[in-house]
């Protein structure tokens, strides 16, 4: 099976470790015919048993274990009116609840994005106060087609559903100069990862240009969700 964009958290102690299924067209290896995410649970790596697939052409599902006892599952519907991608937010109590029709229904997040924007949730991160703290991208293509990717931040509230706005915390010109993928791919930051350092700060990964990968310092982006 060809998978691509990992992902893992814990929940209730097991591991889940997800990633996008890409089926190619059987006539041209190299054409994209659709995709979708697939979930693996397990309480050690090699004893990994997959449990739940997501509807066909949605990436960036990501599961949060919360202090409440739910599981928050966001998701990225895709198209969504007139909207390329949004992002949308369910719980369940259990991760046998976690089914397609499930992730297909979600309820969309408003007013996050533009209309010529897009963008998912790449790490969630429970804050100290509850709140859910979700690393992703927003995404644009210009009218030459380039595509531009930031990495951002926003909170939601899981008791409420209501959600800060979107907060860009880096872009291209903060990293070193490097190759690109495609010559439309330069101006690509796609989150990977964030690790709050305990000292104001955290080290955000990425990839770059869909090249290659990179990490840096910033000022801890959830600092002022948790002061909320």
């Amino acid at each position: 099976m060809n998978c691509r964009t990992p992902f893992f958290t814990f929940v209730r102690g097991e591991l889940v470790l997800g990633g996008v299924q890409v089926f190619f067209d059987p006539d041209d290896p190299h054409y994209v015919t659709t995709w979708r995410t697939v979930f693996y649970r397990g309480y050690r790596v090699r004893e990994l048993r997959e449990f739940a697939q997501g509807p066909l052409t949605m990436k960036d599902v990501r599961l949060i274990d919360q202090q409440n006892g739910k599981i928050g599952v966001f998701t990225r519907p895709m198209p969504v009116g007139d909207a390329r991608a949004m992002i949308g937010y369910a719980e369940i109590s259990d991760l046998d609840e976690l089914t397609e029709e499930l992730m297909a229904n979600a309820g969309v997040l408003k007013g996050q994005f533009l209309k010529v924007e897009w963008g998912g949730a790449n790490e969630i991160h429970l804050l100290n106060n509850g709140k859910l703290g979700v690393l992703g991208h927003v995404a644009w293509m210009d009218y030459g087609n380039i595509r531009h990717y930031y990495p951002m931040v926003f909170a939601l509230d899981p008791a409420t559903r209501a959600h800060t706005p979107l907060k860009l915390i880096a872009t291209r010109s903060l990293f070193p100069e490097g190759p690109a993928k495609r010559p439309d791919l330069e101006d690509v930051l796609f989150s990977g990862g964030l690790r709050r350092n305990g000292d104001g700060t955290a080290t955000l990964y990425t990839g770059v240009s869909d090249a290659e990968a990179a990490r840096i310092v910033i000022e801890d982006p959830f600092v002022e969700y948790e002061a909320q």
